[in-house]
């Protein structure tokens, strides 16, 4: 903003010594004062027989953390003769830069967003073990509850089986129905409507992103590799597995004497809940990295699962292997499509989850 303070005029010949050493105390004034506040207050000479004007001018450039200041000083000298009066003007322009650490006050809030987006969220892998480790707690006491009922019930194998095989196939397919978190699955419809709204628009144009309802789902604007399964063979695989899972846990049960309280029936509820909490990961909080990560663990779970269920029937083992193979493709999957989405700066999305600031979250609920 422009300041200025006026004088009265004057003849004298020591006008302009004066003016110039008004400016030199006006730019020390000035200079002591920019680290105080981002403001200036005006500086002006004392009163005197001149004509001279004072002009001083801040203009913050926020530009590599530099505010510039600019103090501009304008001196008109008149000389008048006996017969003719001449006046000459005699510009003088003097330039005050200060450096980031005068107004690093500016840059301040965009420094601390980055520091949040930098920091490891704690409080996000505290939900997901504890999460993981309700839901698997949850499962295991319905099961035991399930276990002494049929104990109890004197029912013929037969039906104990088909009401083994019932649970399990719910598990298989619906065991995030006991997830505190969010473990919902990505809608085939709104997979297939994506990939034919992205074929004519292209996926990351504006109209697609704010036009297409189903964008609520961050994983339909996803690049994919060219070998990932069609979106049909998901449902199809699943069901399969779901259907294995049954089996394979049926002739557990019967291999154990007709039971379910055991470290093999527990390992295949431990590998259903860490799987919940990793669709929380990939498919709702959309952390890309978090989710190659998670997916790791969903591979050490199912491969612990097959070497328990060897462990007790060698039939159990060979039924549930496919499910072990298949999330092992799907572990090279999340991987492939991590290192294929970078984020805008080109980078990776960190393994670890990180805090989000308020303004990616906000950047994040205006793309849904």
């Amino acid at each position: 903003m422009d300041l200025s303070a006026m004088t009265a005029s004057s003849s004298s010949p020591t006008t302009s010594a004066i003016a110039l050493g008004a400016a030199r105390r006006g730019v020390a004034r000035a200079r002591a004062r920019l680290p105080v506040a981002p403001r200036a207050a005006a500086v002006a000479p004392s009163p005197s027989s001149s004509s001279t004007r004072w002009s001083l001018r801040l203009a913050p450039e926020h530009r590599a953390g530099v505010a510039s200041a600019r103090l501009s000083a304008t001196t008109s000298k008149t000389m008048t003769t006996t017969k003719t009066t001449t006046t000459k003007t005699t510009p003088a322009r003097v330039v005050v830069v200060a450096r980031a650490d005068a107004a690093a006050s500016s840059d301040a809030p965009t420094s601390s967003l980055a520091d949040d987006d930098a920091a490891i969220d704690w409080t996000a892998l505290g939900r997901y073990f504890a999460a993981t480790a309700a839901q698997c707690a949850l499962l295991v006491w319905f099961t035991l509850w399930l276990n002494g009922g049929l104990n109890n019930s004197g029912l013929p194998m037969k039906y104990q089986n088909v009401i083994v095989f019932v649970w399990f196939a719910f598990n298989a397919l619906k065991s995030r129905t006991f997830s505190p978190l969010n473990a919902s699955r990505p809608k085939l419809a709104d997979e297939r409507a994506a990939k034919v709204e992205a074929r004519r628009t292209g996926p990351h144009t504006t109209a697609f992103a704010l036009c297409t309802p189903i964008l609520k789902d961050f994983a339909l604007r996803r690049k994919r590799p060219s070998w990932m399964p069609p979106g049909i063979a998901f449902p199809i695989i699943w069901t399969s597995i779901a259907v294995l899972r049954a089996a394979s846990s049926v002739v557990v049960f019967n291999a154990l004497g007709g039971t379910l309280n055991h470290p093999a029936i527990f390992a295949m509820f431990l590998h259903l809940s860490v799987g919940d909490t990793w669709n929380n990961i990939n498919n709702v909080e959309k952390r890309l990295g978090t989710a190659v990560l998670g997916v790791g663990c969903v591979l050490l779970s199912v491969y612990n699962l097959v070497f328990q269920y060897f462990s007790v029937s060698a039939k159990a083992g060979y039924l549930i292997a496919p499910s072990a193979v298949w999330i092992t493709i799907a572990t090279v999957l999340v991987y492939t499509i991590w290192r294929i989405n970078p984020g805008e700066d080109g980078a990776l999305e960190p393994l670890l989850p990180r805090r989000r600031s308020a303004k990616n979250i906000a950047a994040a609920d205006a793309a849904a």
